[in-house]
């Protein structure tokens, strides 16, 4: 499914704004797992590094719709798959936490993020 998204084209032959919104949001993943994954340690600043590229990977998947707030859609949006109300708020609270650390580097505490 993602494949016929990734690949939609507009009447003229260009990619759809999903089509663009799930490449983007394709390629800052691999480049960020590339540089948080690759090896058996990442430094903490390399770490850092990668929080852009997921972060706007994120918004792109989930915010991809529209103009606006764009963190608040994302926020919304990501913590609404699940289902518990406190893994909702978790959710959303490890959102703003991100956009946080991307936007002005502050380190926040850490926090316990639900599995799905």
């Amino acid at each position: 499914m993602i494949s016929a998204v990734r690949t939609r084209t507009t009447r003229e032959g260009d990619p759809t704004a999903t089509a663009r919104a799930f490449n983007s949001a394709a390629s800052r993943l691999v480049r960020a797992a590339q540089r948080t994954m690759g090896g058996t340690y990442v430094d903490e600043a390399e770490a850092d590094d990668g929080l852009p590229d997921y972060v706007i990977a994120m918004e792109a998947v989930a915010a991809a719709d529209g103009s606006g707030d764009s963190r608040r859609r994302t926020s919304q949006r990501s913590a609404a798959l699940w289902t518990l109300d406190e893994d909702r708020l978790a959710v959303a609270k490890t959102i703003r936490h991100a956009y946080q650390r991307r936007s002005f580097g502050t380190p926040t505490e850490k926090i316990k993020t639900p599995s799905p």
